[in-house]
């Protein structure tokens, strides 16, 4: 299926996004290796040291070093990780994220008190609800700086993932003057990807890079971070095989839904301007995480493992007899 048609029935984000934007065709940016690293993964790197510092002074002020702290810890980052709240986001707001933090907060408290009343310990049974209650307001508040620094990077610049835009009708142009404007989205588009009809005539605020045909080498020429798919001018049907393609690769893919504008942003959505974009979810066995779920899975079976021995060598006993 085409989607010109589909373009022209949304021009208003294209008119709204020419009124004040540049045609100028914005030169496709290059940058060293160590460039390239931190201005992806810098965003990570606060986050893990705001959150890792913040913990470490909640104790070192409270004087409060236990196993049960630890445990705290441990817990509630890996929460936080599980949350997607380690992940690159286009919109960060500490308000939105309120909900989550605090349920991971509850219940890594209450996994630690429970390993301590497993084990013997008593450190953390005694704690008063009010070092619990600072201690959640100093998280809170030390994510929400770590978002403004983020924010702050981003719209100078100085943190950005390199993004891929297919599909260069209407839609995609809007998407593309949106991450020109709105910086703080954390995004740096590069250019379309888009196999256009020659007599096709709209202005580009980014250089046409190449075909939908040549998406996997663009992107890996580019090293992309993101790929982001608008409405492009070749067969759906054509489309998903290239996709598919393109998800073997290190980079996220975001799609923006058909009808997006009878859509609103929740799970795996996220909103540029007022473009929603449905992120695909990669295999469990691509993810970053499937390693430490497997040693994960491994170390805890081991320990079940020898933990229920003398058990299960009493009833190989019994059996016998």
């Amino acid at each position: 299926m085409n989607h010109q048609d589909r373009d022209q029935g949304v021009a208003d984000h294209d008119d709204a996004d020419d009124s004040g934007a540049d045609h100028a065709v914005v030169p496709v940016a290059r940058y060293s290796r160590e460039q390239s690293f931190f201005r992806r993964h810098g965003g990570l790197m606060v986050l893990m040291l705001v959150d890792a510092g913040a913990l470490a002074g909640l104790s070192w002020v409270l004087s409060f070093w236990s196993i049960g702290v630890f445990a705290f810890v441990v817990f509630y980052i890996f929460g936080l990780a599980q949350a997607g709240l380690y992940r690159s986001r286009f919109t960060l707001s500490v308000l939105n994220d309120l909900p989550l933090i605090a349920s991971r907060f509850l219940i890594a408290a209450a996994l630690a008190y429970l390993l301590q009343a497993t084990f013997g310990y008593v450190d953390l049974l005694g704690t008063p609800v009010q070092a619990w209650a600072i201690a959640f307001v100093v998280l809170v508040l030390s994510r929400a700086l770590s978002y403004a620094f983020i924010r702050y990077m981003r719209r100078n610049r100085l943190l950005g993932k390199p993004t891929l835009i297919v599909g260069c009708g209407r839609v995609g142009i809007a998407l593309a003057h949106a991450l020109l404007r709105e910086r703080e989205c954390g995004l740096e588009p590069l250019g379309f990807v888009d196999s256009p009809p020659p007599e096709m005539d709209l202005e580009r605020p980014l250089p046409l890079l190449g075909g939908t045909t040549d998406l996997v080498a663009l992107m890996e020429e580019y090293e992309a971070a993101y790929v982001l798919v608008a409405f492009t001018h070749v067969p759906e049907s054509e489309l998903v095989g290239i996709i598919r393609s393109a998800d073997r690769q290190s980079a996220n893919i975001a799609v923006v839904p058909r009808l997006f504008e009878l859509t609103s942003a929740r799970g795996q959505t996220d909103v540029i301007s007022d473009i929603p974009l449905t992120r695909l979810s990669r295999l469990a066995f691509r993810s970053p995480l499937w390693g430490v779920k497997r040693l994960l899975d491994i170390a805890i079976s081991l320990f079940a493992i020898v933990l229920l021995s003398p058990l299960l060598v009493l009833l190989a006993v019994v059996n016998r007899i």
